[in-house]
């Protein structure tokens, strides 16, 4: 007797949906390559319009420790290309199974437990320069978007047929709509009227992040990292440390945030 056999191959995961709506015509030019001017770029990308980023840093790279992104980011996310973001996100995300709260003399208050999961709006926490990284690859080589490094913006400019910046080098851009994502000390909020004046609160944060194996080898630590992903929080008068451990017990990020005058009694 012959028997024939088909075998079936995967050729592989399927392209990502890069399409957008119907162009515009409308140029969106967007100041600062962060989160938000990565999203406001994403955003106005698919809803037809040209788009240009600037940002003032030469090379994009994975600086930072762990960030979290509720639900509402969450949903942003998923909807990217059907869902394209998220499968990126895969192996790069903080699961702890409970927020492990504790006096600053080791006493346990309370396991609270992580935000309930919404399928359509999940929580995103993780290394923050990795995915970041994963957007900008996202934005600038999946879709498409023209993003320019190196190219800071000192002045803003508006008249009545469009909006636009002006680079250090002289260089000038014009668009329809600029969107300011230029974060702390803003060129864009001053154009608008607001003059920020920060103020101290009186509180400084140390952090760090780093490979957690030395954390096994410590019977004060290993707790931590025995049983992979964990977030563990130590509160005490004008202090609190959160010791957050991911990838499967692989990554270690800490935070202490103190009164800075404490710190100038110390030293």
């Amino acid at each position: 007797m012959t028997v024939e056999a088909t075998v079936k191959t995967r050729s592989g995961p399927k392209p990502p949906d890069t399409s957008t709506k119907s162009k515009t015509g409308i140029k969106v030019i967007i100041v600062g390559a962060g989160f938000g001017g990565l999203t406001a770029a994403i955003e106005c990308h698919l809803e037809g319009h040209d788009v240009v980023l600037l940002e003032a840093v030469k090379e994009l790279k994975p600086y930072g420790d762990i960030i979290s992104f509720g639900a509402n980011a969450g949903r942003i996310f998923g909807h990217w290309s059907k869902g394209y973001m998220l499968k990126r996100f895969l192996g790069m995300l903080f699961y702890y199974p409970y927020f492990d709260i504790r006096k600053y003399d080791g006493t346990k208050i309370c396991k609270q437990p992580p935000p309930e999961r919404q399928e359509d709006g999940p929580t995103c926490s993780g290394h923050r320069g990795e995915l970041h990284m994963e957007i900008f690859y996202y934005a600038r080589d999946v879709l498409g978007i023209e993003i320019r490094t190196a190219a800071k913006v000192e002045k803003y400019f508006e008249d009545e047929t469009g909006a636009g910046v002006e680079l250090d080098s002289g260089e000038q851009i014009k668009g329809d709509v600029v969107i300011g994502s230029d974060g702390v000390k803003s060129k864009a909020r001053k154009q608008l009227g607001y003059d920020d004046k920060p103020h101290s609160s009186g509180y400084a944060v140390f952090r760090t992040c780093f490979a957690a194996d030395e954390l096994l080898d410590d019977p004060l630590t290993k707790e931590f990292v025995d049983y992979g992903d964990s977030f563990t929080g130590w509160a005490g008068p004008h202090v609190h440390f959160l010791l957050d451990v991911s990838k499967g017990g692989k990554m270690a990020s800490w935070f202490l945030t103190h009164l800075v005058h404490l710190l100038d009694d110390v030293l």
